[in-house]
């Protein structure tokens, strides 16, 4: 175990930093799914700290623009309005907690994982799911330590 971690993808090193930080914020999709973070949608555009997709729409945790976002299964939430609507799938038992598999209107797959003590959604049946905490991580497609600035490709197109 070390205070820090570098990620390594396809020989480069794409992430280096307090272990923490990096599992909270890989800062880009290659170490996102290096890590196990399988809840990542495409985004079209972002305005005004929003990001757009096929999927819908929710706030990024930073206003930065971004190709993609990730949002921890942990860190998923359902119940309210808005956010985004989705079917449950299956819930599958995964010691104390449940894994719920829902897909969003687009047919994009996403996972959130309840803790104890918390009754899961039916099987399908339509929930909003919300992102909580740091919520929608905003993730450059191919960032690189040795290599900045290739997110220019994917801007904010805010007034």
């Amino acid at each position: 175990l070390a205070d820090h971690i570098g990620v390594l993808v396809d020989g480069e090193l794409r992430r280096f930093g307090r272990a923490d930080d990096v599992m909270r914020e890989p800062g880009g999709l290659e170490v996102a799914r290096t890590l196990g973070w399988q809840n990542l949608l495409p985004v079209d555009e972002v305005r005004s700290g929003i990001a757009h997709g096929s999927w819908g729409s929710l706030p990024c945790a930073r206003a930065v623009p971004a190709c993609w976002i990730g949002i921890r299964s942990h860190d998923l939430e359902a119940g309210g309005d808005g956010g985004l609507r989705a079917r449950v799938l299956r819930v599958i038992e995964r010691g104390p907690y449940r894994r719920v598999e829902c897909m969003l209107s687009d047919a994009t797959p996403l996972f959130m994982d309840m803790p104890p003590g918390r009754e899961p959604p039916a099987v399908d049946s339509h929930i909003q799911l919300h992102p909580r905490g740091a919520g929608a991580v905003p993730l450059a497609p191919f960032p690189s330590i040795a290599k900045p600035g290739r997110l220019a490709a994917c801007v904010d197109s805010s007034d």
